[in-house]
């Protein structure tokens, strides 16, 4: 079968609509390709993290060089009244990691992290 991509261990260059690189969610190389789900991901969301939660305007934002947690948080229109800013989540490659904002910036984050602001409680 031609499957009209590129392979190289867990990802491919797939020609669909316009240029969309696919990722296995399980195996590799040439293997995955064969009767296996694909999660396409868009080359525009490549550069973007997701804000989510008690933010004023959920969703993607551009990233920047040297973006910080807060810096992303800020571009999402800042924190909403019932925010936690103690224990902001951030979700890279499928690790959590809680970070408190009330003192600093928190990391410099990297293309693909999920942003989460829980609720407080009181």
């Amino acid at each position: 079968m031609n499957y009209r991509g590129l392979i190289r261990g867990f990802s491919c260059l797939l020609f669909l609509a316009g240029f969309v690189r696919a990722e296995p969610i399980s195996g590799i190389g040439e293997q995955a390709v064969r009767g296996r789900e694909f999660r396409a991901i868009d080359e525009k969301d490549k550069k973007k993290v997701r804000v989510t939660g008690q933010v004023q305007k959920a969703g993607k934002i551009e990233l920047t060089r040297g973006m910080t947690l807060k810096k992303a948080i800020e571009k999402a229109g800042g924190f909403s009244p019932l925010a936690n800013r103690k224990k902001v989540k951030i979700t890279r490659k499928g690790k959590t990691m809680t970070h408190n904002l009330q003192s600093g910036d928190g990391p410099v984050l990297q293309a693909g992290d999920s942003i989460y602001v829980p609720e407080r409680l009181f």
